[in-house]
């Protein structure tokens, strides 16, 4: 049974931009993102874009999504400036209970797989490490796609990989199995008047 929400969400995805890194496994952040609006709204919202940091913003009384402009590994300083504008807008109380959570692709979590996680380190995920040193550890959450690893582990190899197209099969699993899972994640960290402990994964 669905609750009220309780807590607004920043919603935040993080990847490469442009065409050249469209759909790939690196932004499966983005890909995700760019399918929420449909199942956490009843109606399209509008686009607000803030100059300052060229960020496409989707507004209403719950969830705000954000799809980082920069690339992954600088992603910390876009993030931290939607932060504020959204924080901004909130009334005390909203900004006491306010949350941001990230959307990036999980290279040790299987295709189909979803983890949950408050703050922590970075666990090596570059995009999520430049936030950190952004923002600080402790206070957002991560949902990490999952996109399976290559066999090999040499660092060329698996930097072919991340940086590969999703495959037809690949984009499938996300749109039918990661998508509505992360669905449920983010509702639940909505409507829950408690979210997991700092370091606790889901």
């Amino acid at each position: 049974m669905s609750h009220a929400p309780v807590r607004r969400l920043l919603i935040c995805s993080l990847g490469n931009p442009g065409p050249t890194y469209l759909n790939t496994r690196h932004s499966a952040g983005h890909f995700i993102l760019t399918r929420l609006s449909p199942h956490l709204h009843p109606r399209p919202l509008p686009l607000v874009e803030d100059r300052s940091y060229r960020g496409p913003v989707t507004l209403d009384q719950t969830y705000t999504l954000f799809h980082s402009p920069t690339l992954m590994n600088v992603s910390g300083p876009a993030v931290s400036h939607a932060w504020k504008i959204f924080t901004s807008s909130l009334d005390p109380q909203e900004k006491k209970q306010a949350l941001l959570v990230l959307l990036h692709d999980e290279l040790e979590k299987e295709i189909c797989g979803v983890k949950l996680k408050m703050g922590g380190n970075s666990g090596g995920q570059k995009g999520v490490g430049s936030v950190i040193n952004s923002m600080g550890a402790g206070g957002f959450a991560r949902i990490g796609i999952g996109i399976g690893r290559p066999s090999s582990r040499e660092s060329r190899e698996v930097a072919e990989y991340v940086l590969g197209k999703l495959t037809r099969m690949e984009r499938e699993s996300l749109e039918e199995v990661s998508l509505g899972k992360v669905v449920r994640l983010v509702r639940m960290l909505a409507e829950e008047r408690s979210v997991p402990k700092v370091g606790q994964t889901l």
